[in-house]
């Protein structure tokens, strides 16, 4: 689909029953803003190849994503400078979450990572997420203070 569809720019799979891996190709998709596979049966790694679109907003909930335990997908998204929303909540995801987190874009305004099995300490380069209005991690285990978040 990736080499076919070049001036696709929005993509929804919302609860299709999908299966299967996030194909790499979907990198090729130049034009693409919004890709939603939300609410299916994916699994796998993301593709850290996805970082390489100009995505404004990413849902993958609700699947059966894992992670490696750097999180290295979520580095890669450091890439696409105006993701404004990104909603990874309900899959598979472990680890602990990169200091890279802080480099998302400056426009990602709301970022969930609801029921993951994310654990950890909350990067202080989280408060760099100045334009986030919505952070949804809960059901994640945390370590740390939480004050030094709130004062970073």
């Amino acid at each position: 689909m990736g080499n076919k569809l070049q001036n696709l720019q929005k993509l929804y799979f919302i609860n299709n029953n999908i299966s299967g891996r996030i194909p790499v190709t979907f990198s090729n998709l130049s034009q693409i803003t919004l890709l939603d596979l939300s609410v299916n049966y994916l699994e796998g790694e993301v593709p850290e190849e996805l970082g390489k679109l100009n995505l404004e907003i990413l849902y993958l909930h609700s699947n059966n994503l894992v992670s490696n335990s750097s999180l290295s997908f979520l580095t890669a998204l450091t890439n696409c400078s105006f993701l404004k929303k990104l909603h990874l909540g309900s899959c598979l995801f472990s680890g602990s979450l990169p200091a890279s987190i802080g480099n998302l874009s400056k426009d990602l305004y709301y970022f969930n990572l609801l029921s993951n099995r994310i654990r950890g300490k909350i990067p202080d380069s989280t408060g760099n997420l100045s334009g986030l209005v919505t952070y949804n991690c809960g059901t994640i285990t945390w370590t740390g203070q939480f004050q030094q978040l709130l004062e970073s």
